[in-house]
Parts: C-alpha cells; structure tokens; sequence
C-alpha cells in the first residue's frame, strides 16, 4: 500500500497533522506528502521534514472561480495533468484533508482508493460547500476527528447517511515534542497560580467565558497564548481581557516552542463556546496538555471528551467552570492525577494514531 496525503499548508513544521503524517511515514516508508499552492508563495515555503518526503504542486491562475479565466483554467488543468498524473499513479490510496483539494481529483483515476479527512466544519468556516461535496461523495473512507461531525454535520448540511464509511478518527499529540519527561524540570512550583491557554483566538472560543473567569478568579494569573484569527475581531472584548491586570497575552508561539511555555502552567484551560461551529471541533491541545501532565478544565459543547471525566474537569456553565478552577487547584501536585494524564496521553499518540490509520486502510480499502 503506497499512501500520498495531500497537506494544506506553506510551513509543514507548524502543520496540525504534521505529526501524524510522520508517524504513518515512520511506519510505513512509501508514504509520501504532497503540498499544492498559487506560484506566488514558492519562497514562502518550509516544506522540510525528516521523516517523510514532502513535495509541493504549484498553480497560476487564481483558484476563485471567474468566467473570463474560465477557459485557461481547464488548459492549466490539463497540462497539470500531464505532468502530475505519473506521480498520482505511483499512490494506490490518496489522503485529502481540505475541500480546497477537489480539483485534485481530477489526478485520480479508478485504481486509487480515496480518502477524505474532515477535522473541521469546512462548510460552515467560508470553504467551499461544492467542493467539500465532491471530495465527500468521491471519497471511500470519511476520517471525522470529532462525534458530531459523523452524526450531525454530514447529514445535516450534505445529506450524507451512510455512517459505514464514517470512521472516527480523533486528534492526537506528537509525545516527542510534547514530551513530559524532557521537560518537566522547567516546571517550578509558581507563587502565584498561572493558568494557560494556548491556540488560535478565532471564532470557537468564548471570550465571555474567558472574560468571566479571570474576573472571578483575580488571584490567578492567567497566560493566553496564541494569533488573533476571529473573521470579525472583537477588539473592545479581546482589550478588555488583555488589559486585566491578572491576564498575560503572549501572542503566538511556535509550535516547537509552545510545549516549553506550556509547561511553566499550573493549570491548562480549554474555552470553547457553545455553538454551532464549536460543536465540530476536537481538539488536540487536550491531549498536549495531559501530554504534560496538566490537570485541564474545559467547558463542555459536545460529547467527544465524556470519556475522560474522570481525568479532565468538564463544566457545562460558567459558574460550573469557576468551581472546576478550585477542584484543579488541588490537583496541580496531585502524582495519580499526572500518571493518569500521561496514559491517557500514551493512547492518544500519533504514532498509534498513525497505526490504527493504517490497520482501517488495510481492512477497508483492500490494496497491496
């Protein structure tokens, strides 16, 4: 089985399935990655990578549709073609995981086996909803990294029923990078708590909750950790967070770096809002701070984390969520809390990830 994934990104080291990819290429050394981008981002690139082979397809003509480029479109597809189409056919399974990839299915033919990874609600984050249908519908496996994506956003917003192709697939942690034992002597009991959140500030997070618990809980400094992504920026609530004198906001990390500053936090914060958007999201900082051993609070907006309630502080209101904050301040010393953080991290690693990827494309797929 020869797997080609295709990555949406410019900068494959800070890429969200950068470790996963890895790992699968660790397993299996046929793997290769595939970057596709306009021209004009050639010396943008960081394609570089140890384990896999990373290469990138580079277009012309802008990909927003436009009748008067209508017609070179399909001459630049065409001569895409004929010289992508070899190195297509050396892959008999081909990963997707953007809707921005359909016109790549163009390079398919009958022999490949095709696979689509949904870890967002495309449709409902500006994508293209064609697009995202044609991959879903073309695709033999479905990979979804959250519940709600298999049971409710196909059907829902593609009349897609048939769950026998839905596999549940969800996020995981690169335990190299977010490696507990290299990194806790950093760790130094702080005078004061520090609290953190790290990811991007975008449309999934509750600012009022966040706004809500660094006033009620003033003797905790909170650091929050991450770029500014909202679609519509609430500058007068991110400034009135960011200006509390209890509230650090560090602005982006890199990825690299990030585990060295999570480490220095008492407590780990997850703030997802509860929305239609927020529902379909899983995500993978959970499992890099239990990676760490961190006792994390997160408030509740689906039911993908219900299997760790008895590890992760889950809290379905505000007020709830203030009351977890008091229950992890017991735990930030607690050792069977971080044992069993650890282990939950262990089972959520990418390289297992990366083999029970594998074992569903063997048992589903059927290719040599």
């Amino acid at each position: 089985m020869k797997i080609l994934i295709i990555a949406e990104t410019l900068n494959f080291e800070t890429f969200t399935r950068r470790a996963t990819i890895e790992a699968i290429a660790k397993l299996d050394s046929s793997t290769q990655a595939l970057c596709h981008t306009h021209i004009k981002n050639i010396f943008k690139l960081n394609l570089f990578s140890k384990f896999i082979k990373v290469r990138c397809l580079f277009y012309v003509l802008p990909m927003k549709k436009s009748g008067k480029l209508r017609i070179l479109r399909i001459i630049e597809n065409h001569i895409l073609k004929i010289f992508w189409q070899p190195y297509f056919n050396k892959f008999n399974v081909v990963m997707f995981t953007s809707p921005n990839q359909a016109y790549l299915l163009k390079f398919l033919t009958n022999r490949h086996k095709t696979v689509f990874l949904i870890s967002d609600p495309y449709h409902l984050m500006g994508y293209q909803k064609e697009s995202e249908q044609k991959i879903i519908y073309k695709a033999n496996i479905l990979l979804v990294t959250a519940l709600d994506l298999k049971f409710v956003y196909l059907n829902k917003y593609f009349a897609f029923n048939n769950l026998k192709y839905v596999i549940y697939w969800p996020n995981t942690v690169d335990l190299e990078i977010w490696n507990y034992h290299k990194l806790k002597a950093l760790y130094l009991t702080n005078e004061n708590l520090i609290f953190g959140f790290s990811g991007n500030f975008m449309d999934v997070v509750d600012l009022d909750l966040l706004d809500y618990i660094t006033s009620e809980s003033p003797d905790i400094t909170f650091e929050l950790a991450g770029k500014i992504s909202y679609l519509n920026k609430p500058v007068d609530m991110l400034n009135k967070i960011f200006s509390k004198k209890n509230v650090k906001y560090l602005g982006y990390i890199n990825y690299n770096d990030l585990p060295r500053k999570v480490i220095t936090w008492d407590v780990c914060l997850m703030l997802d809002a509860k929305t239609e958007l927020a529902r379909y999201h899983h995500h993978n900082k959970l499992y890099q701070y239990l990676a760490l051993g961190k006792p994390v609070i997160l408030h509740k907006n689906n039911n993908d984390y219900d299997v760790f309630d008895d590890q992760v502080l889950i809290a379905n209101t505000y007020a709830e969520y203030v009351k977890k904050i008091e229950i992890a301040k017991k735990l930030i010393n607690n050792i069977s809390y971080k044992e069993k953080a650890l282990s939950i991290a262990r089972r959520n690693s990418s390289i297992r990830r990366a083999r029970e990827l594998i074992n569903v494309f063997e048992t589903n797929l059927y290719v040599a």
